[in-house]
């Protein structure tokens, strides 16, 4: 029997709830995690990665003089720079932490 993924925390739940592709890779990046620290960072990467891949999206949409298109995208950007600090996204670790020390603290 597999055992169950790690859990995506519930503020990127939240924040990606209209973004299918990055919960995705998310729980992508989380399912090879051997442990807590690795998981935390495997996040943290893929997070970074989101934002330079919104930059793109903004220069792209800058150099089109498209305002609908930039303000799409500096919305996005931003929701993605609170998704990566400890305070946003990452701020509400415990589901995790229990996946992989359990409620005794074990693993």
């Amino acid at each position: 029997m597999d055992a169950p993924l790690p859990p995506i925390p519930p503020r990127l739940r939240e924040a990606f709830a209209d973004r299918p592709q990055r919960l995705e890779r998310l729980q992508r990046a989380l399912a090879d995690a051997s442990d807590f620290e690795a998981a935390i960072s495997r996040l943290q990467d893929l997070l970074s990665a989101f934002i330079a891949e919104a930059r793109d999206a903004l220069e792209a949409a800058q150099a089109q003089a498209d305002p609908a298109a930039v303000a799409r995208a500096e919305r996005d950007l931003q929701g993605l720079f609170v998704a990566r600090s400890a305070n946003g996204g990452l701020g509400d670790l415990d589901e995790l932490w229990r996946h992989f020390h359990g409620e005794s603290g074990a693993r």
